[in-house]
């Protein structure tokens, strides 16, 4: 056997092993079940610490296991905070909220300083030493993930005796995780909705994009596949940031340094926008799916 197939094999094994792990119920029916399950899919390196607090949202019956990390639970209080204004109710009253956890999805991105080379050698060296490993660790993060995602659900309907229909939540990485399994609860007619956030899968083409001032696609929307995938459903939300590299690559603005905002990636609903707009939009819009879920 080739390394290559060595190294498929052992994968494969592992997956297996993490669906049957993940699947494992490990809680009694629930007494009582949620019209809308927001699963939430955190961004790289969002482990640990401050990235994971269990969170009650609005009215809600239930508590976050914390593992949507920061930016989605920023982005899920500012949606309830937008909804109690717009109409004095909360908008998560029959909405749980889970994050993928650890297990299922490890959201690996690895960080390493890099060292400038002097050479093609030292340029070489560099690549092969540290550029591959951490590309494999988050292409492996990405590969535990998209198997931990669909797992999570089967045991979470499993552990609930719950039929809920699901609305995806991805931000980064995440957004990576959660794709396929958009179309898996969509056959199934269990898919309340998906909001991408910062995804790489973002195409300038996509009727569903929502940002001002953009000028670039997302780092993979040329991806074999991904046009049929933005044809595939209706009730999405891709939100890019002006700036963000990974859903707004512009290679002209780049190369010149010309980028308007080279720090979009982490603006979420984080700090000041010139956009505010689109945040309100991209919350009502959240809103939407939920209600006509429920």
């Amino acid at each position: 056997m080739t390394k290559l197939g060595k190294i498929t094999k052992s994968l494969t094994v592992a997956l297996a092993a993490l669906a049957s792990v993940v699947a494992a119920p490990t809680a009694v029916a629930q007494d009582r079940c949620p019209a809308v399950v927001v699963l939430a899919a955190r961004g790289s390196g969002q482990n640990g610490g401050y990235e994971w607090q269990p969170t009650r949202y609005g009215a809600s019956h239930w508590v976050s296991n914390g593992r949507e990390g920061s930016t989605i639970r920023t982005f899920l209080n500012y949606a309830e905070n937008v909804h109690q204004r717009d109409t004095g109710t909360s908008l998560f009253t029959n909405v749980q909220v889970v994050g993928i956890d650890e297990r299922a999805y490890p959201a690996n991105f690895p960080e390493q300083d890099f060292r400038q080379p002097t050479n093609v050698s030292e340029a070489l060296g560099e690549f092969t030493d540290r550029v591959m490993p951490r590309a494999k660790a988050f292409l492996n993060s990405i590969t535990v993930g998209r198997v931990g995602a669909e797992a999570t659900v089967r045991a979470h309907d499993a552990a609930t005796g719950c039929n809920s229909k699901y609305l995806l939540v991805g931000f980064s990485q995440g957004a990576t995780v959660i794709t396929d399994l958009e179309k898996k609860l969509a056959g199934e007619g269990r898919l309340a909705g998906a909001l991408y956030m910062g995804s790489p899968y973002t195409s300038a083409a996509d009727p569903h994009r929502v940002g001002s001032g953009l000028s670039g696609d997302g780092v993979l929307a040329k991806t074999p596949g991904n046009g049929s995938r933005i044809r595939s459903n209706d009730r999405r939300i891709e939100y890019c940031v002006q700036g963000d590299v990974w859903c707004d690559f512009n290679a002209v603005k780049v190369a010149k340094g010309e980028v308007e905002n080279p720090w979009g990636h982490n603006q979420y609903f984080i700090g000041n926008t010139p956009f505010p707009g689109d945040r309100d939009f991209v919350a009502r819009e959240f809103a939407g799916l939920i209600h006509s879920a429920g």
